[in-house]
């Protein structure tokens, strides 16, 4: 605990030896502590205790998602988007939903593969996960890297309605949308867009 409390540049080390011992614990005090290490400015301690906590219990970290789902650290990120699908709700698809447009192409990639095993798990996760994937798609506000994995996403549950707006992005200003829409157009294979 010592250790785990350091703050600044010179605790960073101490704090990542606090992470590894406090991993080796199971009491409700060390769980505590590694959830408030989720939060450190450090992306590498806070990269640690995620993964820690992740392997001792992962529904503890899941209360820190929301405030970490745009950390700096690429690696925090993809820790949350593996919290978030170990632990699905409707919520937290639609958490999984803004982390498509990421700007790490393995956070936003992990991202939507999530989304899609979730939506292979139930009906109503089905439904989220197509709504997520739709409310991307069609949001004038969506980045391209958004887009393009809701595309993939929606084309491989085979959602037919996104069909529409697949073939007016076709003509988008970046080319990985072009690509995704015409690939999504030929997986669909909806007859009406075929002029």
């Amino acid at each position: 605990q010592t250790l785990a409390a350091r703050t600044g540049p010179r605790g960073i080390i101490d704090r990542l030896c606090g992470v590894a011992l406090l991993g080796r614990h199971q009491s409700d005090a060390s769980n505590k502590l590694l959830q408030k290490l989720l939060l450190d400015q450090e992306g590498a301690v806070a990269g640690a205790a995620w993964q820690r906590l992740l392997e001792i219990d992962s529904p503890l970290a899941v209360p820190a998602a929301e405030a970490c789902h745009d950390n700096p650290d690429p690696l925090v990120r993809q820790h949350v988007v593996t919290s978030l699908h170990e632990q699905p709700s409707k919520d937290r698809m639609s958490l999984l939903g803004k982390m498509i447009s990421d700007r790490h192409p393995d956070v936003r990639t992990q991202a939507r593969r999530s989304l899609f095993q979730l939506a292979n798990q139930s009906v109503e996760f089905d439904a989220q996960a197509r709504a997520v994937g739709m409310k991307v798609v069609t949001d004038p506000n969506s980045s391209f890297r958004g887009i393009e994995q809701a595309l993939v996403l929606l084309a491989s549950l085979d959602h037919k309605p996104v069909a529409n707006a697949a073939v007016g992005l076709l003509n988008h200003d970046h080319p990985k949308v072009m690509i995704a829409s015409a690939w999504a157009l030929r997986i669909l294979l909806v007859e009406e867009t075929f002029p």
